[in-house]
């Protein structure tokens, strides 16, 4: 009978044999005389599959231990258990004794990015049933710090219970260097020093759990350290000192001058301005801001003492920025192009002026239908430099001429923090001229040859913030009274255009340091 024949039951099963009874009589002869034996017994069929199996993961003796009820059918053939890794792979282990009913995984050290997934199936002559998929993730509980002060970072963590296919605790940098490898399973901390790192760059270090198993995924974790504190204030541009509130100040995407203590937390709000374009003559008394990057149709002037503000409107304000004095005064460059009417052309008309926006007045005008004019004020609203050679001084709300420049260079501006000092830029030297007698008083040369300055100058230190136009550049400072040169060092690859200082602070893409 074969087994498609069959169906589930219990079923009385009968036996008859008859035969011969071996005496040789008449009765024998004709058939009569037989013997019989009749057999009787109960069969129970089963055809179902086997129940499907409900598996469970421990850690039995420092191992991953897959366990499951036992199969007790006389069809039993094998337990199949399957392993899929996060990528994918998979991999069975057949085990063909019945009263095996577990299996430990010998490879497995850890939780990975994702879990590791396990199955059982019982395979029987009826077929195969093959349990719901368990998975198993044992995260490392560890702690990463980095000292910034000393560049030197650590890991504490609780031990594995994975003991039986532990390897050792593994510390890389990201290049793909080891640092140290430690094979003791109770080892709960690491500590190391990063002798590379500097201040723009970041190093990645990775604490990896590795199998005793070559080959094996291994758990690990990459942690990230960074030289510097990040600005817990968002500005937009450069965060600056102001030398009247003898505070820090910065501007918000609102458009909001802010105040800020020494740690660059806001203190407080002190206005909100026109646009995120704002000038702040020294020391900072007045803020200037426009309506729209010094390209609208009024300057805006706001005084700091009394949060009062005044306006100045004008045309044709030429695209090169105004400057601004804290005294009050504004110097703008204004461009009037030819007006073409019936009755005649009229020429183009270029002026460049300083007025007192308050008052009204100006204390410095001149024009031309020809040549194309500019001035600059100084910070404190003493002086003007004017098209390109000539030095006016401001008294008495009038201008008096002081003479032209001769000098070799190109004019930068007036000291920031003292306007008896011009300072031109030749080639890459700086030069600081006397304004009223044009006198060279002194010249700042690179600290390297191919390093220019920047523009940034720090009044309460006297530095002169030097880089280069392109990476690698340590930066540089340069004390304009001592002469005193200091480098710093920063990350090859970082972009020099990106820092600034402010004192001893170094700020580098929304990060600082201290310099010391």
């Amino acid at each position: 009978m074969e087994k498609r024949q069959l169906s589930d039951g219990t079923f009385a099963l009968t036996l008859e044999l008859i035969t011969g009874s071996g005496t040789g009589s008449l009765a024998e002869a004709v058939g009569s005389e037989k013997f019989k034996i009749t057999l009787k017994w109960i069969a129970r069929v089963d055809l179902s599959p086997p129940l499907q199996p409900v598996p469970t993961l421990d850690i039995v003796d420092g191992f991953l231990t897959v366990q499951w009820p036992a199969y007790t059918k006389p069809n039993f053939q094998s337990y199949l258990i399957t392993r899929e890794l996060p990528s994918g792979a998979t991999q069975s282990f057949e085990i063909k004794d019945k009263q095996t009913v577990s299996w430990r995984d010998e490879s497995y050290a850890g939780g990975l990015a994702a879990p590791v997934t396990y199955t059982v199936s019982v395979v029987s002559e009826i077929g195969k049933v093959t349990s719901a998929p368990i998975d198993r993730v044992d995260p490392i509980d560890f702690r990463f710090s980095f000292n910034t002060s000393d560049s030197t970072f650590t890991y504490k963590w609780k031990p594995t219970k994975l003991y039986g296919t532990f390897k050792g605790y593994e510390f890389a940098h990201s290049g793909g260097k080891d640092i140290t490898v430690l094979t003791d399973v109770n080892d709960s901390t690491f500590t190391d020093k990063l002798s590379s790192i500097r201040f723009g760059e970041e190093a990645v270090v990775g604490f990896v759990v590795r199998s005793k198993a070559e080959g094996f995924p291994a758990y690990s974790t990459w942690s990230t350290c960074k030289l510097g504190k990040p600005l817990p204030f968002a500005a937009v541009g450069k965060i600056r000192f102001n030398a009247y509130l003898n505070r820090l100040v910065a501007v918000d995407a609102d458009n909001n001058l802010v105040e800020l203590n020494e740690q660059f937390q806001p203190v407080r709000t002190i206005a909100t301005l026109r646009s995120t374009s704002w000038r702040m003559p020294y020391p900072g008394n007045y803020v200037y801001s426009t309506t729209a990057a010094f390209a609208a149709d009024n300057i805006f002037r706001l005084k700091l003492e009394d949060g009062s503000e005044a306006s100045y409107e004008y045309d044709y304000l030429d695209s090169s920025p105004y400057s601004v004095a804290s005294n009050g005064l504004i110097c703008i460059d204004y461009d009037r192009p030819p007006i073409h009417l019936p009755s005649g052309d009229k020429p183009p008309l270029y002026v460049t002026r300083a007025v007192d926006p308050a008052g009204g007045t100006s204390v410095f005008a001149e024009s031309s239908t020809t040549t194309k004019l500019s001035a600059v004020i100084s910070e404190d609203g003493r002086y003007i430099w004017a098209n390109n050679n000539r030095v006016f001084k401001i008294s008495g709300g009038t201008s008096q001429l002081i003479g032209s420049f001769s000098g070799p260079g190109t004019f930068i501006g007036f000291r920031q923090d003292n306007s008896d000092e011009m300072m031109f830029r030749d080639g890459n030297q700086i030069k600081f001229y006397d304004t009223n007698t044009f006198a060279l008083i002194r010249s700042i040369n690179p600290p390297v040859s191919t390093f220019s300055w920047n523009g940034l100058y720090d009044v309460r230190t006297k530095n002169m913030f030097w880089t280069r136009n392109a990476p690698p550049s340590n930066p540089y400072t340069v004390n304009i009274e001592t002469g005193v040169t200091r480098a710093i060092p920063v990350a090859d690859n970082a972009a020099p255009g990106d820092f600034y200082m402010i004192g001893d602070i170094l700020i580098y893409r929304g990060n600082y340091i201290q310099v010391k």
